[in-house]
């Protein structure tokens, strides 16, 4: 292990870099045309964003236990998935600005929001995959989730605009 990964860490970002790098490659094309095309909204990207995590959480090759490995990331004590390299990627920070472009962020926020969003997204997948996936239809799953994740965001915007007032 320690001669092709160089430590745990290193085992880690190998994991979700395989993983992650499929979906957010993914990103990169469609938000470049919605610009390009000036129909760039909050909606249109984490619908984005939602299909193809979801879809990636479906791959017959270890896509559930990506998402279980970014859940559990997201509150580890030494590897915090919001350190690794996928947060660093061309299609994360696409996407980031994507929805910064969108949405007003208040400031001094993004990271929080990011995380919060990160914690929405990779839960709310996982809590469907391990609970929901037998009651629940996928496409029925990603309008909801999409929906949840916009009015958040959507309910922070009116929340900066209350607090600059």
């Amino acid at each position: 292990m320690q001669y092709h990964f160089k430590d745990r860490r290193g085992l880690v970002e190998a994991c979700l870099n395989r993983h992650s790098k499929v979906v957010q490659e993914s990103w990169i094309e469609p938000l470049a045309m919605l610009r390009r095309e000036n129909m760039l909204t909050v909606e249109r990207c984490v619908g984005l964003m939602v299909s193809s995590v979801v879809r990636r959480a479906h791959h017959e090759d270890g896509g559930a236990a990506y998402i279980s490995m970014c859940r559990q990331l997201l509150v580890h004590p030494t590897i915090r998935l919001m350190d690794t390299d996928q947060v660093k990627a061309e299609g994360a920070r696409a996407m980031g600005q994507a929805i910064a472009e969108s949405v007003a962020v208040p400031k001094g926020f993004t990271r929080l929001y990011t995380l919060r969003l990160a914690h929405l997204l990779f839960h709310s997948v996982g809590d469907y995959l391990e609970f929901g996936r037998s009651k629940v239809s996928r496409e029925a799953f990603e309008v909801d989730l999409v929906r949840s994740i916009c009015g958040w965001l959507h309910s922070t915007e009116e929340g900066a605009a209350q607090a600059a007032t």
